[in-house]
C-alpha cells in the first residue's frame, strides 16, 4: 500500500491514476481512468479493526462505455469541467473549452493528452454558436436539429467548420452517391471528404486513424521548416 492510500497494482496493469480526496465525485474523472484501466473501488471492509472509507484498491469492474462516451459529449477533454462557449474541438476529435486551452498553450502545461495542439490557428477549430445549445451544454446538429448526445455519432467539417451528424451525413451520402463534387449540408462550401471531414468524440478504432493523420501532418509541416531553413542558409 503506498502513502497515498491506494493498493499497488502491477506498473502493466494501468495507464493513468487519478487520485481522489474523498470520494465525493467532485471531479469528473478523466476519460483514460474510465476507459483504459479496470477501475478502482472503494474498500468498505479490510478485514481488520474496521476500514478506511478512502482507500481504494484494483476491482475488475469497468465503467459502462456509453457512460463515458456521454460524458465526452458535454465536458472539456483537458479540464473536465462542462462546455461553455466558446468551445474548439482539435484535429484528433476531442472538445474543448478554449480559454482553458488558450491558458494551457501560453503555461506550456497542457497534459500529455492535448500536447498534439501547438497552435490555436492550425490545430484547432472553434465551434460556432448555432452548433451549441446553451441550454443543454451539447453540441446540436442543424439538419436534424437534434442534441449530439449518448452513443450518437457527428463529425466536424474542417473546411468550414459546421458539425453535422453522422445520421444526416449518411442520408446525404444515400442520395447524392454519383456528386462529382461534396458540399457541405449546411454552408453549401465544397469539401474533401476523406480530408475535412474528422469525426467528434471518436471511437478507438476512429482515434488510431486521427492519430495517425496527425501524426502525418506534423512530420509533413517539420519537413517545410527543414526545408526552408536550409534554403536560407544558401
Amino acid at each position: 500500500q503506498s502513502t497515498w492510500g491506494i493498493a499497488r497494482v502491477p506498473r502493466t496493469t494501468l495507464s493513468y491514476i487519478s487520485y481522489t480526496m474523498g470520494g465525493d465525485g467532485g471531479s469528473i474523472p478523466g476519460r483514460a481512468d474510465l476507459v483504459r484501466t479496470k477501475g478502482f473501488k472503494f474498500a468498505r471492509n479490510l478485514g481488520g479493526m474496521g476500514y478506511n472509507p478512502n482507500l481504494q484498491v484494483y476491482s475488475e469492474e469497468r465503467v459502462d462505455p456509453a457512460k463515458v462516451r456521454a460524458l465526452r459529449w458535454t465536458t472539456c477533454a483537458v479540464s473536465q469541467q462542462p462546455l461553455k462557449m466558446p468551445v474548439v474541438a482539435c484535429r484528433m476529435g476531442n472538445l474543448y473549452n478554449k480559454e482553458t486551452i488558450l491558458s494551457g498553450l501560453v503555461a506550456k502545461t497542457l497534459p500529455e493528452n492535448a500536447k498534439h495542439i501547438k497552435s490555436l490557428k492550425t490545430d484547432l477549430k472553434d465551434i460556432k454558436a448555432e452548433f451549441f445549445n446553451a441550454t443543454t451544454g451539447k453540441l446540436v446538429c442543424p439538419i436534424t436539429n437534434l442534441d449530439i448526445e449518448g452513443p450518437a455519432q457527428a463529425k466536424i467539417n474542417w473546411n468550414c467548420g459546421c458539425v453535422i451528424s453522422q445520421k444526416a451525413l449518411k442520408n446525404m451520402e444515400e442520395k447524392d452517391k454519383t456528386a462529382a463534387v461534396k458540399v457541405c449540408l449546411h454552408c453549401s462550401k465544397e469539401y474533401n471528404a476523406e480530408e475535412d471531414l474528422l469525426p467528434l468524440n471518436p471511437t478507438e478504432e476512429e482515434i488510431s486513424a486521427l492519430r495517425s493523420k496527425v501524426e502525418q501532418r506534423n512530420a509533413a509541416i517539420e519537413a517545410q521548416k527543414a526545408a526552408k531553413k536550409k534554403k536560407k542558409k544558401k
